[in-house]
């Protein structure tokens, strides 16, 4: 379990295509790209992941709730981690009751256009302006016993729909190092 800081992707950089990502379980992408989007980089196996997954499972159906596209993405190697294949991934997504699509970055192109190094790995895109957060769902980590809320993701968003502002405190995701070919 190696911690990895994640990169800090330029702010306004725009969103990705999202065409290349397997959605695997049954939701579906929108056609034209909401005014929020969140993309998180997730895997199954990830204890990082599995440290904050109820609070995230929770806040991003609250966003998905609230008109906010949220798409998880695995992005890692499934032949040397099949944990995160597919099949399992869709089943994460139904333990963990995701609203929300969960998909397979199989050419690992969008993590790579994300600049993302760990899981997990939170992106907030506005549909004009770009990439207006990167970084941590919260403060909480393994071990240091504060409970996962998605404060600085949720802060963010809450900042930037009721003011328009950018937060200017972005700290990186730290987690596992995404599992590349």
């Amino acid at each position: 379990m190696a911690l990895v800081e994640s990169h800090m992707l330029p702010l306004g950089t725009p969103l990705p295509s999202l065409k290349t990502l397997e959605i695997i379980n049954g939701y579906t992408l929108p056609e034209t790209q909401s005014d929020l989007t969140v993309l998180a980089v997730i895997c199954n196996h990830c204890p990082y992941v599995i440290h904050i997954i109820e609070a995230f499972s929770a806040a991003l159906n609250t966003l998905q709730s609230k008109g906010i596209q949220t798409i998880a993405i695995s992005s890692n190697n499934i032949v040397t981690h099949p944990q995160d294949a597919p099949e399992y991934m869709a089943e994460f997504s139904t333990q963990h009751e995701f609203t929300f699509p969960y998909a397979y970055d199989a050419t690992q192109e969008i993590a790579k256009a994300l600049m993302a190094e760990c899981t997990p790995d939170f992106f907030v895109f506005h549909k004009t302006e770009g990439l207006i957060y990167r970084g941590q769902f919260c403060d909480s980590r393994i071990g240091n016993d504060i409970a996962p809320s998605g404060q600085s993701l949720l802060n963010a968003i809450d900042t930037y729909s009721t003011s328009k502002q950018i937060v200017s405190e972005q700290k990186p995701s730290i987690g596992c190092s995404i599992k590349w070919k």
